[in-house]
């Protein structure tokens, strides 16, 4: 390259970029160096853990030339003309020396590099770093399952539970690599049971898994990787609040001492915001909450290759039911008087507690293994308003629902060769009951009220499930650009379900280019029902009363799917990365909740087969430093679900519904047909401005799909700004949900299981003080 002779000197900021590889990974320890047109070096630096560098060019003649590198890869450079300003980044990506070949999920290591990708075994792997949630409209604030919402295949529905490629379970939950006890998945399904507060990383992987996921794969798997003491010393106090009476102070603490590691987050919060809302009214009607959440990791080297770790956590809440205004009184009571629908006093109350003690080993960088007991119990507690209840529905009932479970789970990754070897189990009981106490009204054969005296009726209900899994993977390196995926699963669940299955798996992954991948598969699934049900005597206690029901199967089926997958991800450049998937299930029972009759608990029911399809496109950019960054994504998701037939929980339907649903089949209404969800990022220090949107369109309702649901358009805005008060870094965040105020109906009050109107909230400010501490 020629160089001009200029040598007049020029006062610049430093010149800033990043160094990856060319699937986007960091590079450290890469010798970056400022070279005049004499070739004398006159400035140099090594780049840090994340690939930055900074360089000085006070001194530097006016045109000169960057140049990288780094052992194991080639160089690079480009030339800089300093005759003006530089205002953007130099951003450098090095070829290696060796194929860089399917472990495109590496470059996830790095907290700041986020995006669609895929996993080593052929899974669609879409990642988010702590930095980038943190960014958004309500930050670490927002509840986990509205930061699940923001990733491709994942639709919102009522009460703040959300639903993965259409199905009804919510997936499997990791933490730092430990699966969580299967019943947290759906229940408690009204509140958000981990705080994300504690999310330095989160990851979906869904399409066809390797062996090791078991029980809830049809959906995929949600894993976090928490924050520790080592990587966030000190502490943390956010004090959050807002509109509709929301105060939520919270507290996290961390340190790192020698062989001892640390990290607790807590919060406690309020607010007339329990639920999704009843009404469509900007203010929800008897919807108030008090809940506090607790997560804690402690974790101790007991040898350099041996860790022992204990991870706590504890939810509790105690919510009112929303209400809904000027409902007729629909039945008698013997010296009551109809108290008004809006001042309803029903109450539901949640508890959940998990214990998880787990060993890891590393004996060498061939073979790492890990060891895991979990403890867990979580209940319901439904206290209906009896009076009202009785007057506007003929039903009241005191429902107490209690799980407690036990589980052991191991497994070990072994390299040899071209070989990944991977083995493990999992073994866990699980405990289930429930009591009530019903106040109904004695009904004629044509179900009207004969008595104005109600009755009570007491059910009881207890079970317990064993399950038990067992795997065996391979992902076999085929050559330098092919990797095969094979697995085999033993499965099986006996008591309250059973069923016993062998689950293989398989994935095709091929490395067309540095920046490209292909994936393709096939997978059979058992998927567990929700650990919950009801006495199995209810149905003939309650006949002849204003409970009574149409006969049906109390226990539910094993869900089990036949899934194929494929889709192809690409890496334009160091910024701008793409997915494409595409995946056909056949599903044969179906798992799906309702509600017997009209507490507002669920339970099980199955459909006996049907199809579900999707396609999911995804793309993220990401440029910039930690002075002045961009950052933005779009997912895009198409799909629905077609069921025939119901094999379990009849109750839940008339005997119309059942005959239309075995003839035709239905459109399930978990997910609507479209679902976009959008965002971008703008920092440039001390601000940050940020967007989300999120779009639905195409969801039905009603056995013979004859009702369309609105559109759902929702978007947020934030702006924050950080300043220095005493030597410390305090950040204000402001954020202002649905701008437009929009009226979004999530679920119609005829839907399936469903006894009243769902509504996302209306506009909404809110506003958070972050201040950061230093422990004694």
């Amino acid at each position: 390259m020629l160089f001009g002779l200029q040598l007049a000197w020029a006062a610049q900021a430093p010149l800033h970029g990043r160094v990856t590889d060319t699937l986007g990974r960091p590079v450290s320890g890469a010798v970056v160096q400022l070279v005049d047109p004499t070739g004398k070096v006159v400035a140099q630096t090594l780049t840090g853990e994340n690939g930055s560098y900074e360089l000085a060019v006070e001194g530097a003649a006016l045109r000169c030339v960057v140049q990288v590198s780094k052992a194991g890869f080639s160089a690079d450079q480009e030339a800089v003309d300093l005759n003006y300003p530089v205002t953007r980044a130099f951003d450098f990506a090095l070829g290696s020396d060796d194929d860089l070949v399917i472990d495109v999920h590496e470059r996830r290591v790095a907290e700041h590099i986020t995006g669609p990708g895929v996993s080593p075994e052929g899974a669609l792997d879409y990642s988010v770093g702590q930095d980038e949630l943190e960014k958004r409209p309500l930050g670490t604030n927002a509840r986990l399952n509205d930061i699940l919402l923001q990733m491709p295949g994942v639709a919102l529905d009522q009460n703040q539970q959300v639903h993965l490629r259409d199905q009804h379970n919510n997936g499997q939950y990791q933490i730092n690599g430990i699966m969580l006890p299967l019943d947290m998945y759906a229940e408690p399904a009204f509140i958000s049971f981990l705080n994300p507060q504690m999310i330095k990383k989160i990851d979906l992987y869904t399409g066809v898994l390797p062996a090791q996921f078991g029980f809830t794969n049809s959906g995929g798997v949600i894993s976090i990787d928490t924050k520790t003491g080592k990587d966030n010393p000190g502490g943390v106090f956010q004090t959050y609040f807002g509109q509709r009476g929301v105060v939520q102070p919270s507290l996290q603490v961390a340190d790192h001492s020698g062989n001892f590691d640390y990290y607790i987050s807590a919060l406690y919060g309020t607010g007339n915001n329990a639920f999704s809302q009843a009404n469509p009214q900007p203010d929800p009607i008897h919807n108030y909450t008090h809940n506090g959440q607790g997560f804690g990791l402690f974790s101790y080297d007991i040898e350099d290759d041996l860790k022992l770790s204990l991870i706590t956590s504890l939810t509790s809440s105690a919510n009112q039911l929303p209400n809904v205004p000027n409902l007729p009184a629909n039945y008698q009571l013997a010296g009551a008087s109809a108290p008004g629908s809006a001042n309803l006093d029903s109450k539901i109350n949640f508890e959940d507690r998990l214990a998880i003690l787990a060993l890891n080993g590393t004996p060498s960088d061939d073979l790492k293994w890990r060891l895991a007991y979990s403890t867990h119990t979580l209940s319901q507690d439904y206290r209906p308003d009896d009076r009202g209840e009785l007057i506007y529905q003929g039903v009241s009932a005191r429902t107490v629902t209690h799980n407690d479970d036990q589980s052991l789970q191991g497994g070990a990754t072994w390299v040899t060769g071209d070989h990944t070897l991977n083995a493990g189990f999992y073994y866990g009981r699980y405990n289930l009951g429930s009591t009530s106490s019903t106040l109904v009204f004695p009904v004629d054969a044509d179900g009207k009220q004969t008595s104005a005296f109600p009755r009570r009726i007491p059910n009881g209900f207890s079970a317990s499930d064993l399950v038990q899994g067992y795997y065996l993977n391979d992902l076999w390196k085929l050559s330098p650009r092919f990797a095969l995926n094979v697995g085999l699963r033993l499965d099986s669940i006996s008591g309250f379900t059973n069923a016993t299955q062998l689950d293989p798996t398989i994935n095709l992954i091929y490395k067309a280019s540095d920046t490209t991948t292909l994936h393709a598969g096939f997978a059979h699934y058992l998927d567990t029902p929700a650990f919950q049900g009801f006495s199995s005597r209810a149905q003939t206690s309650f006949q002849g009363t204003t409970n009574a029901g149409p006969p049906g199967v109390v226990n539910p089926f094993a869900q089990q799917d036949d899934v194929w997958d494929i889709g192809v991800t690409h890496q334009f450049n160091p910024h701008l990365s793409l997915s494409l998937d595409g995946y056909y299930e056949h599903n044969r029972f179906y798992g799906d909740e309702g509600q017997f009759g009209v507490v507002p608990i669920f339970v099980n029911l199955n459909y006996d087969h049907g199809t579900t399809w999707g396609t999911e496109l995804a793309l993220k950019y990401q440029n910039g430093t930690a002075q002045e960054a961009w950052n933005a994504y779009m997912n895009l998701t198409i799909g629905e679900s077609y069921q025939y037939g119901v094999t379990s929980g009849q109750f839940n339907f008339t005997p119309d519904e059942l005959a239309y649903i075995t003839k035709n089949g239905f459109v399930l209404d978990h997910q609507p047909l479209y679902g976009i969800s959008s965002g971008v990022t703008y920092t440039t220090d001390p601000w940050t401005f940020s967007m989300q949107f999120l779009y639905s369109s195409g969801l039905v309702t009603g056995i013979q799909q004859s009702v369309t649901l609105p559109t759902v358009i929702q978007t947020d805005l934030g702006i924050s700004r950080a300043f220095d008060i005493g030597g410390t870094r305090v950040t204000n965040k402001l954020a202002l949900l649905n701008i437009f105020d929009r009226v979004n109906l999530i679920r119609p009050a005829d839907g399936i299981g469903v006894y009243q109107a769902a509504y996302a909230p209306r506009f909404s400010v809110f506003d958070s003080f972050v201040i950061p501490f230093d422990l004694p």
